[in-house]
């Protein structure tokens, strides 16, 4: 508790390029944030690296995820996770950044294990597309876990993603609460 509020525990689903940047950036402002926790529990879809080693350790181990984002630290406050519950146990605060075609299957999975009043926002690119007809990723995110989903997007981003994606994601939260 933050003078009378509850911290925010952030957890990123998804680990790709786009997944990391965004870990990495959200994780340097958490750090510097009173009212969230400093650690960022990044959810790793794993895979086996030519090496023989799990993406999951690698990432944790070099701080960097040497398949989708080499040669960038992501910083020590990233956690990756491979296992879907434990990255999002605790968190109010989900980042959906994974292809748009895993959503439904991942929030599927989520369904009774997300945290009562967690809110989420999606950087996903695209919809899917049902046999009724197109179904923004937000709504399936927000009707298939039941919480608030808002989406941060657009032609601007590519510029706001490399200094402060971070403030972006909480201004858009607290707009959620308004």
């Amino acid at each position: 508790m933050e003078n009378g509020h509850a911290k925010y525990r952030v957890a990123a689903i998804g680990s790709g390029n786009w997944g990391s940047v965004a870990s990495r950036l959200i994780a340097s402002n958490t750090a510097k944030l009173p009212s969230f926790y400093d650690e960022v529990r990044m959810w790793v879809f794993e895979e086996i690296l030519p090496t023989g080693k799990k993406l999951s350790e690698s990432i944790n181990e070099q701080n960097e995820n040497c398949k989708y984002l080499p040669g960038i630290k992501l910083g020590k406050n990233v956690i990756a996770d491979p296992d879907l519950e434990s990255a999002v146990k605790d968190a109010n605060m989900l980042v959906f950044v994974t292809p748009h075609q895993f959503v439904e299957g991942i929030c599927k999975k989520l369904v009774g294990k997300v945290r009562p009043g967690a809110e989420a926002i999606s950087l996903i690119k695209g919809m899917e597309v049902k046999m009724e007809g197109p179904c923004m990723i937000s709504k399936l995110i927000a009707d298939t876990l039941g919480i608030n989903c808002c989406v941060l997007m657009g032609a601007n981003i590519a510029n706001e993603a490399s200094k402060r994606l971070f403030n972006l994601l909480c201004k858009v939260s607290c707009s959620l609460r308004s």
